[in-house]
């Protein structure tokens, strides 16, 4: 006589494994929620980063125009009005010698753009320290740069964005000759 045996297959997962898996899942899911709150931040700094040194650049170059205008305007400038906001503008001399030149920002008939904001969230840090850079002009023909305050300790300013909380942060270094460049310590 022939017997058969029946084999049940089991197939699945312990409840070990499962908890482990649902465990790491967990883990894991709450890092990339953490990080993407902190990069959706450092992306609207780099961003703010950039559009500020692109003004700084179109301010240099614009001076670099100058001469194709009749009268011969007396340079562009950049000024950062308040902890979110900076603008374009064009110094309003009236004399071809530029003799009658503003070279400060008063916030008046010289404004040339629209004022441009900071990205939700991010701001200037450190507006109306003594040593922020509040306005950088460039005067032709070489440009020349005037800034407000005049003078830095380094010869070089750092202006630095930063996020509401100041945990994140990003500086743009402007050297006495408008040049933006590299900044290592933020």
């Amino acid at each position: 006589m022939l017997t058969v045996k029946c084999h049940k297959l089991v197939a699945g997962f312990t409840l070990i494994e499962l908890l482990v898996v649902l465990g790491v899942m967990t883990v894991l899911s709450s890092l990339l929620v953490g990080f993407g709150r902190g990069t959706k931040e450092q992306v609207r700094m780099v961003k703010d980063k950039a559009v500020f040194t692109s003004a700084v650049y179109r301010a240099r170059s614009l001076t670099l125009q100058t001469y194709q205008h009749l009268p011969p305007e007396c340079g562009y400038g950049l000024r950062v009005i308040d902890d979110r906001t900076y603008r374009l503008w064009r110094d309003g001399a009236t004399n071809p010698d530029c003799s009658d030149s503003n070279k400060t920002y008063d916030g008046g008939p010289e404004d040339f753009e629209e004022p441009v904001s900071l990205s939700q969230g991010i701001k200037f840090l450190n507006f109306g320290s003594a040593d922020f850079l509040r306005s950088i002009l460039f005067v032709p023909p070489d440009p020349q740069v005037t800034t407000i305050p005049s003078s830095a300790p380094s010869g070089k300013f750092n202006i630095v964005i930063a996020t509401e909380d100041g945990l994140s942060q990003t500086a743009i270094a402007v050297n006495r000759l408008g040049q933006i460049e590299p900044s290592l310590n933020y």
